[in-house]
């Protein structure tokens, strides 16, 4: 077991707050992304995109009337900018609708599923730590 107590106290208080700062990334992604579905540029990225035919079936199922549909579609819609090449690959989205997404638009979708990924991954990663520790301690 690494023994910290021996560190400097600006290493332990560093290495206590990286846990809340990434944690403050996933949440700052999912932030964005309801910032998004509030405002008006949900109805330029929902209209961005026709091709998708998941995204077209969705739009009539969940609708567009409640924040949670609007934030879902978001998501899904955040999804496709961020990792377009299957659906490239399978004829799912268009190329040409790609290309014309709006760029600052494009940029904040992908910036959202990052920090959420990245917040995602820490969190699964010290729920980890957190059982091992507790796995160890009973030894």
């Amino acid at each position: 077991m690494i023994d910290i107590n021996g560190w400097s106290v600006k290493l332990q208080i560093i290495l206590i707050m990286i846990p809340f700062v990434i944690g403050v990334s996933g949440v700052s992604g999912v932030a964005i992304s309801a910032c998004i579905a509030g405002s008006a540029s949900f109805y330029i990225a929902i209209s961005a995109i026709k091709s998708n035919p998941y995204l077209e079936q969705m739009k009539g199922f969940w609708g567009m009337g409640s924040f949670k549909s609007r934030w879902l579609l978001i998501c899904s819609v955040c999804g496709l900018v961020t990792f377009p090449g299957p659906h490239l690959r399978r004829g799912l989205l268009s190329p040409e609708e790609l290309d014309n997404f709006p760029v600052k638009l494009r940029r904040r979708m992908v910036i959202s599923v990052w920090l959420t990924i990245v917040g995602l991954v820490w969190l699964a990663i010290f729920a980890g730590l957190v059982e091992l520790t507790e796995y160890f301690s009973k030894s």
